[in-house]
């Protein structure tokens, strides 16, 4: 999640801060605590090669965790791309 940050400024620009970081919390957390973003393989394709995906950093770190919503399954990296050099890889997560 990307948290907004604030620069100093009067109270209604810390009104807006804290509007736009109740936002950004809502869409990350549930009653039951932090959601996993939910990704298709086409998604996780353009992370794991690197590239930029709209809501997140172009380069993910390491145990980056997401749910892939094609195949059901949960997916982490395990070593980040390396952008014109390397793409990330990824491990699922399966049941023994």
């Amino acid at each position: 999640m990307k948290v907004p940050q604030y620069i100093y400024g009067s109270n209604e620009e810390l009104q807006r801060y804290f509007a736009l970081l109740v936002q950004s919390m809502q869409g990350s957390l549930s009653d039951n605590g932090w959601t996993v973003p939910q990704l298709t393989t086409p998604q996780v394709t353009i992370i794991t090669n690197g590239t930029i995906f709209p809501y997140f950093d172009p380069v993910m770190p390491m145990f980056t965790l997401w749910g892939n919503t094609t195949i059901g399954k949960l997916q982490f990296i395990t070593i980040p791309a390396v952008p014109g050099v390397s793409n990330a890889t990824i491990e699922t997560i399966t049941s023994a």
